[in-house]
């Protein structure tokens, strides 16, 4: 294990520091110090090698960030229910009818295998993308940005998850349910990301059950994140993030 010191090290060279905060016209304004860098979304366009080395770098600053603050905790109803059962149950009310079987039985799942395990809870930065890491010399990560759904004890693998289902984008546009059934729950990844994913869950003693289940809650946290979007608002995004996916998820749990 990493020890906390590590990780507060990372903290101070990789997040911004607040500075202010208040409201200016109705308007809740937040004030950062700036971190040097270029935007991860350009890797999408670089060559396979530069790409391979940003990954490999993100990844092993998550697992520092991780390890430095993973504690194992018993997930008991009212923090099985913080993770991911109290927005489950919101969902139903955006589920069409025809679907509700379906999310009822994700809803099974989720019981049955996370209700009572014992999880290591640590750094969660809940939307872990190319699109808020900051990289500089050698692809290396100089700054993490947008902390909108931090949770310091948020489940594991989530944040890694994210991280490594995005090469398809490279290639074309995908939905992120698309990129969900087909990336994440069926783990039909690249080689590179295969390997990272394989080392975590190895090192985590996460077998396929339990991986499964914790897919299930990187596909809710997307959701939850947009849940104040006007996408929630539109049948299209809908259809491909939710439906699509519930139905794909019925045949193969």
């Amino acid at each position: 294990l990493f020890p906390a010191a590590a990780a507060g090290r990372l903290v101070r060279k990789l997040f911004p520091a607040p500075l202010a905060h208040g409201t200016l016209d109705n308007q809740v304004y937040f004030v950062e110090t700036a971190r040097p860098g270029e935007s991860g979304r350009l890797y999408y366009s670089l060559p396979d090698r530069r790409y391979d080395r940003a990954i490999v770098n993100a990844a092993e600053v998550l697992r520092q960030l991780r390890r430095a603050t993973e504690v194992p905790t018993r997930l008991d109803r009212p923090e099985y229910d913080r993770l991911c059962g109290a927005w489950l149950s919101e969902l139903k009310d955006l589920v069409s009818a025809e679907h509700r079987g379906a999310l009822d039985g994700i809803t099974a799942v989720l019981e049955t295998t996370l209700l009572g395990a014992t999880l290591p809870l640590g750094w969660y930065h809940g939307d872990y993308d190319f699109a808020n890491l900051l990289y500089g010399a050698g692809d290396r990560i100089t700054g993490i940005l947008d902390f909108e759904i931090f949770d310091p004890h948020g489940l594991p693998l989530i944040d890694l998850l994210l991280l490594l289902a995005r090469r398809p984008i490279r290639t074309g546009g995908l939905a992120f349910g698309t990129l969900f059934v087909r990336s994440i729950l069926q783990r039909e990844l690249p080689p590179l990301e295969a390997k990272l994913l394989a080392a975590e869950m190895d090192t985590l003693g996460i077998d396929d059950r339990l991986y499964r289940a914790i897919a299930l809650c990187c596909w809710l946290n997307h959701l939850r994140l947009r849940r104040d979007s006007w996408l929630v608002r539109s049948p299209s995004w809908l259809e491909s993030n939710l439906h699509e996916v519930v139905e794909s998820v019925r045949s193969i749990l």
